[in-house]
């Protein structure tokens, strides 16, 4: 499935339940309640999630790459989601900045790598 939008916004829940790509030519913003992405998440630029409730990545993060600073890595990743974020996925890649406003937690062994990764909150796991 491909997001080609900058900004896609909901009241409901938003659920990707196949591998997503981020084909606009800018920074996508996804603003909704309860957003899962079910498989991986994949694209040149970067991704900002609002989320008022979980955001939950199931698949990997940049999955299209086997190491960070590759030019089809995620960009960067920006998550606030006021009941937290969770990561089921090995891995989480970007070429640029990752940044977590809630807690964070992992379910499995989780990779992070980037050019700056900060988490505001608690990381656990």
């Amino acid at each position: 499935m491909e997001i080609n939008t900058a900004a896609f916004t909901t009241a409901a829940a938003q659920f990707y339940g196949e591998a997503v790509t981020l084909t606009h030519s800018t920074l996508t913003t996804l603003t909704g309640n309860n957003i899962t992405f079910n498989d991986t998440l994949d694209g040149p630029q970067g991704l900002i999630v609002v989320d008022a409730d979980v955001t939950t990545f199931v698949g990997a993060v940049g999955a299209s790459v086997t190491a960070p600073g590759v030019t089809n890595t995620l960009a960067s990743l920006d998550v606030t989601s006021a009941n937290g974020t969770v990561f089921n996925g090995a891995k989480v890649y970007t070429s640029g900045a990752q940044s977590y406003a809630s807690p964070v937690q992992v379910g499995d062994t989780t990779t992070f790598a980037g050019s700056d990764i900060s988490f505001a909150q608690t990381l656990t796991g």
